[in-house]
């Protein structure tokens, strides 16, 4: 039987940070892998953004979101998911009264600041440093 302090021996959590639309935190981190919590205030979108390497993937753990994923649309609620392809224009916005909470999870080879590209931008992000925005 693993030990589970082996298991968790290359990840790392970083502390919650706080965004223009709400907050991030790194749940966890290591080759190949990024999980974090967004929790999106109501009204508030995140960046319209792409990535080169890397895949997401959003679980919606509380609240509705309307998702845009290369100019197509949806309504994603409690429970709902949605993969985000390499190469993807991608947005999400709290449409609901509450804050909106979703698990994301990255996959790939790079989830420095380098692999966001940003079509536009609410918050005005583009150059800034946000080291807790992504997973280094």
């Amino acid at each position: 039987m693993q030990s589970s302090s082996i298991t968790r021996e290359h990840e790392s959590r970083e502390p919650q940070a706080q965004r223009p639309w709400g907050q991030a935190e790194v749940l966890s981190k290591r080759e190949g892998l990024c999980v974090r919590r967004l929790v999106v205030n109501p009204g508030a979108r995140i960046s319209l953004q792409r990535h080169r390497r890397r895949r997401e993937h959003w679980f919606i753990v509380d609240g509705i979101a309307d998702v845009d994923i290369g100019g197509e649309m949806s309504c994603l609620c409690s429970g709902q998911s949605v993969d985000i392809a390499s190469g993807s224009w991608h947005r999400l916005t709290n449409v609901g009264f509450g804050p909106l909470v979703v698990m994301e999870i990255q996959t790939g080879d790079a989830f420095d600041e380098e692999d966001i590209e940003r079509g536009a931008d609410d918050c005005e992000l583009s150059g800034v440093a946000a080291s807790f925005e992504v997973c280094e």
